[in-house]
């Protein structure tokens, strides 16, 4: 029977599973769970649906055990927390503060995955102090990265997985380069890339 969780005001529909998180500062729009590492079989990533401000709801079948959740914006902010999914429990409240002990153990909530490096072809590279970095995967995330003066650039990756990557200069003349979809679990070299 679905309810309204007593002290939460939060309606959990049936068979649903619901996350709030709790003294946020910032709005997050997209939230995900992974699940707790198996050997023999390998879990997907979970997708949750925004459901309220900052809470998020699946509709999984998600066994005890403890898992990750993570939590983004559009602007890059981002938190991650484990928790811990116990039976017959369908709402679970985060929080965005970190204890002193939570922030000395990590620095940043942001998970970052293999890096990404190349270089603008020297004829272009000159004129370019940034580029706009973004990955097409089973989400889009939008980076920026700075352009040396030998046109040079890295940036992080999301997270591994099979990424399709585009380099774009923004501006009154847009131009813009795509390498194809890469399984990038390691770090990758783009090479020299012309911008067009």
């Amino acid at each position: 029977m679905a309810l309204a969780l007593a002290g939460c005001g939060t309606y959990v529909p049936d068979g649903a599973t619901v996350i709030s998180v709790k003294n946020s500062k910032q709005e997050f729009e997209r939230g995900e769970l992974r699940p707790p590492q198996n050997e023999l079989r390998e879990m997907s990533i979970i997708k949750m649906r925004w459901y309220d401000d900052n809470t998020f709801l699946t509709t999984a079948t998600l066994e005890p055990g403890v898992y990750s959740f993570l939590a983004r914006n559009y602007e890059g902010a981002a938190i991650q927390r484990d928790i811990a999914i116990v039976k017959d429990k369908d709402y679970y409240e985060i929080t965005a503060e970190r204890s002193v002990a939570e922030k000395g153990a990590e620095a940043t909530p942001e998970v970052a995955g293999p890096q990404i490096k190349g270089r603008i072809l020297s004829a272009q590279a000159g004129r370019i102090s940034s580029v706009s970095v973004l990955f097409v995967g089973t989400d889009v995330v939008l980076r920026t990265a700075q352009v040396a003066r030998d046109g040079s650039f890295t940036v992080e990756s999301p997270r591994p997985g099979n990424w399709k990557i585009e380099i774009h200069r923004l501006g009154p003349n847009p131009v813009s380069y795509v390498h194809p979809v890469t399984n990038v679990t390691r770090p990758v070299d783009l090479g020299q890339i012309t911008l067009r």
